[in-house]
């Protein structure tokens, strides 16, 4: 039986939502029914419209850090395959140490480095849409935990008859947790429903709740991102432990709240290009190593990259359900099975 069946008799029953929260800090992003922003108000977008969501729907305030990936790490690494790299699965910031430890030592595969705890993590595509199958089934350590639930992996990498890849679009429509789609990004980072004046909505250019450019620096020096600090510092590792961490600049918000929206690092979306001859995703944002002259364009609504899932420099931001209503499910259900719309991308 699909969890949203459940879901359904739960909401008739007035029961609270199934969700979990684990360890994150969930924000809702509401106003349903918000209109796309489009070519007009933002030009490179080349013709695509994003943004419109029709649910309320929850992100996770900052990203998933490397602390909270380590658990992941440690959780999936009898079962992982080799063949997708190590760094896509284990994020640069947790290594690898002897698979036989010695008497007293600690049986743990990897080891993160000490003070990364707190960074944004980074991962492929195919791990990001296992951390979430896993958390949908509870953290539970067994394989078939991590190979459904959210995305069936059996259909990643493989093609059909025709060439194309079969790697699943959209996730299941009774997900508890997702990787975010691209509307759902874009509604989180850049839409405010009061943005003109009460009721009055509109979207900002900016993950800031604005239209400028953010300042480039470290928070004491009056900084609002750590995008473009790479040639600000001398020691790299240095740099990061001290200008990486997770949401280190709380007045860079979002209008629902969302930190880190710029720096730390690209986050992945769920959208596939829609020709389908590519098993490529989106993803949005700015992350810390990019020169002071290039993030700003990274920051804009208006700037969406494409990538192969098996690039391991984005990080994830998680998609959730609301926790007050289970009715939802149905809502979010309701969309997939009825299909979504069609974009063109540039």
């Amino acid at each position: 039986m699909r969890m949203w069946t459940i879901a359904a008799g739960f909401a008739a029953l007035g029961m609270p939502s199934f969700a979990q929260d684990y360890d994150f800090t969930w924000l809702t992003v509401g106003d349903p029914g918000n209109p796309p922003a489009t070519e007009d108000e933002f030009p490179l977008l080349g013709g695509l419209e994003v943004g419109a969501v029709d649910y309320e729907f929850r992100l996770t305030q900052t990203e998933v850090s490397v602390g909270q990936w380590f658990e992941y790490v440690n959780a999936y690494w009898p079962y992982q395959d080799e063949n997708l790299g190590r760094i896509n699965f284990t994020s640069t910031w947790i290594l690898p140490r002897n698979r036989d430890p010695g008497p007293g030592e600690d049986p743990e595969y990897y080891i993160t480095l000490k003070g990364a705890e707190a960074f944004p993590a980074n991962m492929g595509w195919y791990h990001a849409a296992r951390y979430v199958n896993w958390l949908h089934n509870g953290k539970v350590e067994e394989q078939w935990a991590f190979e459904d639930g959210v995305y069936d992996t059996s259909t990643f990498g493989g093609v059909d008859e025709f060439g194309n890849p079969t790697d699943q679009p959209r996730h299941h429509p009774d997900a508890r947790f997702w990787i975010p789609t691209m509307d759902e990004w874009t509604k989180g980072m850049y839409w405010d429903p009061n943005r003109d004046g009460e009721g009055e909505g509109g979207y900002w250019l900016m993950p800031d709740s604005g239209n400028e450019n953010l300042i480039s620096a470290p928070p004491e020096k009056g900084g609002e991102t750590n995008a473009g600090l790479d040639d600000y510092l001398s020691d790299p590792f240095e740099a990061y432990q001290l200008f990486f961490p997770s949401g280190q600049f709380p007045g860079t918000q979002s209008p629902w709240g969302l930190l880190d929206g710029s720096g730390g690092v690209k986050e992945w979306n769920e959208d596939r290009t829609p020709d389908k001859i590519s098993d490529s995703r989106v993803w949005q944002g700015s992350w810390f190593e990019l020169d002071q002259d290039f993030f700003f364009h990274e920051d804009r609504l208006d700037t969406i990259s494409i990538k192969p899932p098996t690039s391991h420099t984005p990080g994830l931001r998680i998609a959730s359900l609301p926790t007050s209503s289970t009715t939802v499910v149905l809502g979010v259900a309701a969309v997939f099975m009825c299909g979504s719309r069609r974009r063109t991308y540039r």
